[in-house]
């Protein structure tokens, strides 16, 4: 099978830089993704000395772990574990990035395509961001649970129109039914079970910008010394969108914010530590 993906490489990137995989959404590609965020993560590579990859799901779709999905990805069951691996070996055969390991941020049906990750392949994870995508019910769950142990965010809009926040069925718009997933914040438990944070949560809201509109967003931390941080953004009235300064998406998917910068606070989150 013949699969294709895009890359985007400093000019001076430095040698055992580390890879940023970005995971579009359904119906998308890897070109969709890096242009619906404004080019934000390449901004982000040419300034802090990384190396993005925009891979290309098959049928525009990822071979996730929901078991309803209809992704022709899924219903092929295309190994994209693998394609994803192959891809962070060949940027190191070229530019000498790191090949063991990788950070990942996925987009909605990219985020289960993250979870995925999470499930089969944790121990090449660096760190990894959800956006727009909750864990599967386990009844709709072909995975087993998360064992990554790295920096994770998880971001979601309590108005969002496709993933529901609270959780219930997942479908594009009524149609195209994905099966049911769990709320945002029993996902964001999952992975503070999975990175053995006992502590108590810390809880702060954004600086609120007027042109956010009636978006807010609170952020909830995780943390405890000597284990990987988890963090949980709530966009209070967001909807099925990767909030960014150019705000790429459809009216349809609902509404975004300015109140944060999607790429840039994620990186800063999962790479903090690296």
């Amino acid at each position: 099978m013949s699969r294709t993906y895009l890359s985007y490489v400093p000019a001076d990137v430095p040698d055992d830089a580390p890879v940023l995989v970005v995971l579009h959404g359904s119906f998308q590609s890897g070109e969709t993704i890096r242009t619906a965020t404004g080019f934000e993560f390449d901004q982000l590579a040419d300034a802090r000395g990384f190396v993005v990859v925009y891979p290309d799901g098959y049928g525009q779709g990822w071979n996730d772990c929901r078991e309803l999905a209809a992704t022709p990805a899924r219903q092929e069951n295309v190994s994209d574990v693998r394609f994803i691996n192959d891809i962070v070996a060949e940027m190191s055969d070229r530019y000498g990035t790191s090949a063991d390991r990788y950070f990942a941020v996925g987009y909605s049906n990219g985020g289960q395509m993250a979870l995925r990750l999470a499930s089969e392949a944790p121990e090449r994870l660096r760190g990894l961001a959800l956006i727009s995508a909750n864990i599967p019910t386990a009844d709709n769950n072909l995975c087993s649970d998360v064992g990554s142990d790295v920096p994770t965010v998880v971001m979601s809009g309590t108005a969002d129109p496709i993933s529901p926040f609270e959780g219930g069925p997942v479908t594009i718009f009524g149609f195209s039914p994905r099966g049911n997933v769990v709320s945002a914040a029993e996902t964001t438990q999952a992975f503070v079970r999975s990175n053995g944070i006992s502590a108590e949560a810390s809880t702060h809201a954004l600086a609120h910008r007027d042109e956010s509109g009636e978006t807010s967003v609170s952020v909830v931390d995780f943390r405890e010394p000597g284990k990987a941080p988890v963090r949980q953004y709530i966009i209070e009235g967001g909807g099925h969108v990767v909030p960014t300064r150019i705000q790429g998406f459809g009216r349809i998917f609902g509404a975004s914010t300015f109140d944060v910068d999607a790429p840039t606070e994620i990186w800063d989150f999962i790479a903090a530590e690296r």
